[in-house]
């Protein structure tokens, strides 16, 4: 099993953060926008191909290679943008799909465990109540922790998948 990785919060603190702002709508827009700018970038993309193309056809010599040979060059980039976008676009959604998971998985809880005094938990030869809150609120707690560790988790997987950089082709020699 992988260690947890949400030291220190309990149930009940995990339960606050998730809950107290926003949700995934930051997220949610984000990605988005990177979905739209991935859809222009593509679009720019077949647009230059098609000029290359048509410039190809009716324009012969050097100068028409190299004119073709740089838009070439911007498609590509426009390709690598797009690439990176639609990347962009899919960790971003990954991690929405992963708070809302959280965020509709860990429960309300009280911020302490109920005492049990000492009389229930040693002279009394049942379960009492407040052995049975106690009990409920220790496997609340883990729960919590539980799902918030898998999103923890999940957010570093994310986090490593967006692109820092767009790769630029190699220009040709």
């Amino acid at each position: 099993m992988v260690a947890p990785v949400c030291t220190g919060m309990s149930g009940a603190d995990i339960y606050a953060a998730v809950n107290g702002g926003s949700g995934a709508q930051s997220i949610d827009y984000a990605s988005g926008q990177a979905g739209q700018a991935q859809q222009l970038y593509a679009d720019a993309a077949q647009t230059l191909a098609r000029v290359q193309g048509g410039m190809s056809a009716v324009w012969t010599g050097s100068a028409s290679e190299g004119a073709t040979a740089s838009l070439g060059n911007a498609v590509a980039s426009m390709n690598a943008a797009r690439d990176s976008l639609t990347q962009a676009q899919g960790s971003l959604q990954n991690q929405s799909v992963a708070f809302n998971g959280v965020k509709n998985n860990v429960v309300q809880m009280a911020a302490s465990k109920p005492d049990v005094p000492w009389v229930d938990s040693h002279l009394v030869p049942w379960t009492t109540d407040a052995e049975t809150a106690a009990s409920n609120w220790d496997a609340q707690n883990q729960a919590n922790i539980q799902w918030y560790d898998r999103y923890m988790q999940s957010s570093s997987t994310n986090a490593q998948q967006l692109p820092t950089t767009i790769q630029a082709p190699n220009a040709p020699a």
